[in-house]
């Protein structure tokens, strides 16, 4: 494809074709450090992400820019687990860098990476999760207790490989690899003078098959 203009819009849809990872969590005494965390593996399963990108041509095969991404379904299934544990909707900024290989006229292979920032609002099952923390909370006596709602931040990256198809409206098709890290809940309880806060983090990995549009 030839930038003729040098600004080019993009649209994706992705499907989850596998995903793994796992959780941290760290459980602090009267603010002293971690200590050994409690780790557990899960499968990846969100099954869709929407994306939009706005990409600059620097050279005719160099690419710049910035994407927005959206997981309006985020799960994973904890190990030994029989139901999925919806986590709410992610969503994730990040810059982009990509090469342009022409192959053909009209055929070009794009090779990505990206890194940005990843933010979770907590719903589903992970809100049920600090509503019952909460509520068991006001059954002991003399217990003070604080479960944050998030949102929660962490950092996403990743690459991806693709064909571009076409010369002004172009089609693409892209298989992505993206590692990320994001807090998912931050606990406390306080009795009797002495606090205990709980702190989880996932760590995931996930393949996606992605198919789309550029605008140029």
């Amino acid at each position: 494809p030839s930038p003729r203009k040098p600004w080019v819009l993009g649209f994706h849809v992705g499907v989850g074709l596998i995903g793994a990872g796992r959780s941290e969590t760290c459980q602090k005494v009267l603010g002293q450090s971690c200590g050994t965390k409690a780790v557990s593996d899960f499968d990846e399963m969100s099954p869709l992400q929407l994306s939009a990108e706005g990409l600059y041509h620097v050279s005719t095969g160099l690419r710049l820019g910035a994407s927005y991404s959206l997981i309006p379904y985020s799960a994973i299934k904890v190990q030994d687990d029989t139901e999925n544990l919806h986590l709410g909707v992610e969503q994730a900024l990040s810059g982009i860098i990509e090469g342009i290989v022409p192959l053909r006229p009209g055929w070009a292979l794009a090779l990505r990476a990206q890194l940005g920032a990843r933010m979770l609002l907590a719903g589903g099952d992970l809100e049920h999760r600090r509503v019952a923390f909460l509520a068991d909370c006001e059954q002991i006596s003399g217990a003070r207790c604080d479960a944050d709602g998030g949102p929660f931040f962490g950092v996403t990256g990743g690459t991806t490989a693709g064909l571009v198809i076409g010369q002004h409206t172009r089609w693409r098709v892209d298989l992505a690899f993206e590692r990320s890290f994001v807090g998912i809940s931050e606990l406390s309880l306080t009795q009797a003078g002495a606090t205990v806060t709980a702190s989880e983090t996932l760590y995931v990995s996930r393949l996606w098959l992605l198919a789309g549009i550029e605008l140029q």
